[in-house]
C-alpha cells in the first residue's frame, strides 16, 4: 500500500517535517497529513486508509506513475502499542522515518500542548504524578477492546511517550532497523534542509534540495527551570542510555 511513514515522536516537529518531505516532486501527499489509522481509525477499516491517499486507487490497478511514493504523518504511531503490528499486517514493505526529541522537552511540550487544548488542567509536576493512574484505565480498555481510543493515552502520556528505546523495540522485531531513519528532532530543527534530503536518500528518490521554509516553531515560553529539568532528566536517564544501545548512538542529549 503506502510507501512510508513519519511515525513519531509527538511535539518532535513531525507536522512540518512531513512538509518539507512533499516538496519533492515524487511523493504524492496523503489527503490527510495525520490519518491516525492505525490508532484513532483503526475501526473504520482498511478501504477507508485507502481514500485517504489519492493515486492509491490507480496504484493497485497498475498504473501508478514511475518513482512516485506516496505516505503519510502520525506523531503518535510509534509510542501506540498495537500500532506496529497492524502496519505490518496492511503495509508490510514500508519505510518510517522517526524523530526525537529531548525527551524532556518533549514531556513539556506535550503538556503545554495540552494545556492550550484544554485537556489539562494540572500544573506540569502534579500532572508527571498523576500520569501512572490517568493511562491505567486507558491501559485495560486498550487490553479488553483493541479499537478503544483513550484519550488520556493521547493526552496525558507526557513521560511515557518519551520512552523511545521500548517502543522503537517493538517497531524493530516487525520490520527490522534498516527499514528507519532516525533523526534527533534537534538536528531537524537546526538544519531542516539536510535533514530532508537525508530522508530523500533513505526512501530512493532523486537527489533534491527542498526551498527553506520557516522553522520548526520552538514556543519560548516552553522552558522548565533547573530543577525541573534536572528531575525529568533523571527519569529519562536510562531510557535514554537504552537508546544509545539500541542505536548505537555516542550520545542521547547533550
Amino acid at each position: 500500500m503506502i510507501d512510508f511513514i513519519v511515525i513519531g515522536t509527538h511535539r518532535g516537529g513531525t507536522q512540518s517535517f512531513y512538509d518539507y518531505l512533499l516538496q519533492h516532486p515524487h511523493i504524492v501527499p496523503a489527503l490527510q497529513p495525520d490519518s491516525g489509522f492505525f490508532d484513532r481509525n483503526y475501526s473504520k477499516g482498511i478501504e477507508w486508509y485507502a481514500h485517504q491517499f489519492p493515486l492509491l486507487s490507480e496504484y493497485e490497478a497498475g498504473q501508478r506513475p514511475v518513482g512516485h511514493i506516496t505516505g503519510e504523518n502520525s506523531s503518535s504511531y510509534m509510542y501506540h502499542p498495537l500500532v506496529a503490528e497492524r502496519v505490518k499486517r496492511h503495509c508490510p514493505n514500508a519505510k518510517f522515518i522517526v524523530l526525537l526529541r529531548n525527551p524532556t522537552d518533549r514531556a513539556y511540550s506535550h503538556y503545554r500542548h495540552s494545556v492550550r487544548l484544554g485537556h489539562e488542567t494540572l500544573k506540569f509536576r502534579l500532572a508527571l504524578r498523576m500520569e501512572p493512574k490517568r493511562l491505567e484505565r486507558g491501559t485495560f480498555l486498550m487490553r479488553d477492546n483493541p479499537y478503544h481510543v483513550s484519550l488520556s493515552h493521547q493526552m496525558h502520556s507526557y513521560v511515557t511517550h518519551g520512552f523511545y528505546a521500548r517502543q522503537l523495540q517493538v517497531w524493530f522485531r516487525h520490520f527490522g532497523p534498516s527499514r528507519f531513519l532516525i533523526l534527533r528532532s534537534e538536528d531537524y530543527f537546526a538544519d531542516p534542509i539536510a535533514a530532508s534530503v537525508k530522508a530523500f536518500a533513505f526512501l530512493g528518490l532523486p537527489e533534491f534540495t527542498p526551498q527553506w521554509m520557516e522553522p520548526p516553531y520552538v514556543n519560548p515560553y516552553e522552558v522548565l527551570t533547573e530543577e525541573t529539568r534536572e528531575k525529568i532528566d533523571s527519569i529519562f536517564k536510562k531510557s535514554n542510555e537504552d537508546l544509545c544501545r539500541l542505536l548505537k548512538w555516542d550520545r542521547a542529549w547533550a
